[in-house]
């Protein structure tokens, strides 16, 4: 729970513009991207399916992640000063993988990196 106070909250207000515009285009009519809202529908899917292996491993925070979320935090920077929303909302590719590494660590992830990326 601490992880998600310390890691997770923040990220989601920081993105919370980003996030709302995703949302947004998914939800155009006739939209590229009608798909969009499956994509956490098949996340929570799968993560709710590997839960029991998931929770054999401890959490141990990874410093490590910072190679991932740094890069991730600069480009929403730069998306959001630019306002280019498609800046801000690329870079969730990174920062969502790179802040669950940092609050759960490398070896609770095992095996669910396909699904952090998608």
């Amino acid at each position: 729970m601490n992880a998600f106070f310390a890691i997770f909250l923040p990220l989601l207000i920081a993105y919370e513009t980003a996030i709302r515009w995703c949302i947004e285009l998914w939800l155009l009519p006739d939209s590229y991207f009608g798909h969009g809202p499956l994509v956490p529908l098949v996340m929570a899917f799968v993560l709710w399916q590997r839960r029991r292996t998931w929770g054999l491993q401890t959490a141990k925070p990874d410093p490590r992640a910072w190679w991932l979320l740094g890069p991730a935090l600069a480009l929403h920077l730069c998306g959001a000063a630019l306002t280019i929303d498609s800046l801000s909302a690329a870079s969730l590719a990174l920062a969502l993988p790179g802040a669950a590494w940092l609050a759960l660590g490398r070896e609770r992830l095992r095996g669910l990196w396909p699904v952090l990326w998608l």
